[in-house]
């Protein structure tokens, strides 16, 4: 199913659904969740990731990309991207601070703006759905955090290798992504694990920080907006 797909991380499910839209209506989702564009973040030296335009796919990019392959993405891009789905489907113009006070008094107040509806609202209550079953019982079971209802997902990368122009066998970008609480987010976090040893399935290695790291941010952040 397509919720198995996404619950046990299976590249040859991601392959199969990447056939089944077809590579123009894939290529249109990738871009409404702001991938291939800089996301405009209040910082220098932002980077518009890697997604060539459509013209230039082969008969591979579609499958390809559909696991995470040939396109390169930023933090920041994928934080805002899976915020979306937590949000109801609105696609975010990410900020780093919500107002700037000076001397006791606010002096900015920073306004939350939409850039476009990535997916409808359903879509992303359907979505919810599915990432709290990855936690439950998919491949991020060690991001569960007591007390709370957890969506999220796993990920393991294969770095790029520049001396043999491909991608690594043995060095991975292991990665936790999650949002809290489930149903009423306050709170998403990206856990990012550079080269770990041994172990580098990103719901060994990063869920696991994840689930230490959210309730104290949660705590700080999260209930007092």
């Amino acid at each position: 199913t397509l919720a198995a797909i996404i619950e046990k991380s299976s590249n040859i499910g991601a392959i199969k659904i990447a056939n089944q839209l077809g590579k123009k209506r894939l290529f249109e989702y990738v871009k409404k969740f702001g991938f291939g564009e800089k996301v405009g973040i209040d910082l220098p030296g932002e980077s518009r990731g890697q997604l060539r335009e459509l013209e230039n796919w082969s008969r591979l990019s579609g499958p390809s990309i559909s696991f995470g392959h040939e396109i390169g993405v930023t933090p920041i891009q994928m934080i805002t991207a899976f915020s979306a789905i937590a949000n109801g489907g609105n696609l975010m113009h990410p900020h780093i601070t919500q107002k700037v006070i000076h001397n006791g008094a606010v002096i900015k107040v920073i306004k939350p703006v939409v850039v476009n509806r990535a997916i409808s609202t359903k879509v992303s209550r359907q979505m919810v759905d599915i990432l709290k079953n990855v936690v439950q019982k998919g491949t991020g079971t060690k991001a569960a955090v007591s007390g709370f209802e957890v969506a999220g997902k796993t990920g393991t990368a294969q770095k790029y290798d520049p001396q043999i122009q491909s991608y690594s066998k043995g060095a991975y970008l292991s990665s936790f992504i999650g949002f809290v609480p489930a149903d009423a987010p306050r709170l998403a976090i990206l856990v990012m694990i550079d080269e770990p040893q041994k172990v580098f399935w990103g719901g060994d290695v990063a869920a696991p920080v994840f689930r230490d790291g959210a309730p104290s941010s949660y705590s700080r952040f999260g209930r007092h907006g």
